[in-house]
């Protein structure tokens, strides 16, 4: 993202333009009938939105008529539609987080456009209580009852902000700091410090989380591990914090979808280090896994990947959304 910083400025500017026009309601914002929640950040991806969103769908999903809206990022559909897993290439037609969400999420409805105001309104044909929008914030079209922000901890205060500016956190309800098992102590503080004298509305309302992996592979296996991620240095790190030995890694760009020589290129190399590694496992993320076909998806080893709070900390928060409603 260094590459992008000189752009920067400009790209705040845009964006302070449009929230201004929607702040002074020269542009007005579209109302559901349904309680909207938005979980959203401030970087280009890998802030652990999606793992988020299961862990709140899965708290309300139970109390009330659930629905998730996702963006379909990279995926075959020109209109809002409900996922259905049993379609063959689902996930290549709405979308690798929107199928994720949903193979985790069986009780909500898990809804995927290529416009989130429009999947919004469209997902009112099952009379939702609730909506929880992946990926809300920049979002400025949909009004929302609450804004969730995350924020990655790891990279304390040099964290990537590009697209949007700090000072929007002035519009969030609360903020929940992730990865903070991933992340220096001081930093964490630091990073919580700042935002409370920036925004004294956030006080007693920022969060914090941790990722976790569970991986049922024997620690002394070594691993070739492939994903399409925003941050896959990230996984890449925590699996190796976890004491595994990652001998070999390849990279697609984030929500890649995997053609047919995609994944001939992955056997290929993974055969070929077989012949160094005799015990070696390919491993590869929850979110490729649903992209991949079944032969080599018999053959990756996928681990669990979810988001934790303190009891504490997670019963505040769901008090905090809970007043919207």
């Amino acid at each position: 993202m260094k590459v992008l910083k000189p752009l920067e400025k400009i790209y705040h500017f845009v964006t302070g333009v449009k929230n201004l026009l929607y702040e002074t309601n020269v542009v007005q914002q579209t109302k559901l009938n349904s309680k909207v929640l938005s979980v959203g950040n401030l970087s280009f991806g890998g802030v652990g939105k999606t793992p988020c969103v299961i862990y709140l769908g899965e708290i309300f999903q139970n109390e009330m008529k659930t629905v998730i809206v996702c963006k379909s990022y990279k995926a075959s559909i020109k209109q809002a539609a409900r996922v259905d897993l049993s379609v063959p290439q689902a996930a290549h037609i709405y979308g690798d987080e929107a199928c994720l969400i949903q193979s985790q999420l069986q009780t909500c409805e898990v809804w995927s456009g290529p416009i989130k105001l429009e999947t919004a309104q469209a997902s009112l044909n099952s009379a939702p209580q609730l909506i929880i929008v992946d990926d809300g914030f920049s979002h400025r079209q949909l009004a929302r009852d609450f804004d969730l922000v995350l924020v990655d901890a790891s990279k304390g205060l040099a964290g990537d902000y590009f697209r949007e500016s700090w000072s929007n956190l002035k519009r969030a309800h609360a903020v929940i700091l992730t990865k903070t098992n991933l992340s220096d102590t001081n930093k964490v503080k630091d990073l919580k410090n700042k935002m409370e004298t920036d925004f004294p509305h956030l006080s007693g309302k920022i969060f914090s989380s941790s990722v976790q992996i569970e991986l049922s592979v024997e620690i002394q296996k070594p691993l070739f591990v492939f994903c399409a991620l925003a941050k896959p240095d990230d996984f890449v790190l925590q699996l190796r914090e976890m004491g595994y030995n990652v001998v070999q890694t390849q990279f697609f760009p984030d929500h890649h979808m995997y053609s047919a020589a995609d994944e001939k290129e992955v056997l290929d190399v993974y055969r070929g280090l077989q012949n160094q590694y005799s015990d070696l496992c390919l491993v590869t993320t929850e979110k490729d896994a649903i992209k991949l076909s079944p032969s080599l998806k018999s053959t990756v080893r996928t681990p669990k990947h979810f988001m934790t709070m303190q009891p504490e900390e997670r019963k505040v928060l769901v008090e905090e959304i809970r007043k919207t409603f």
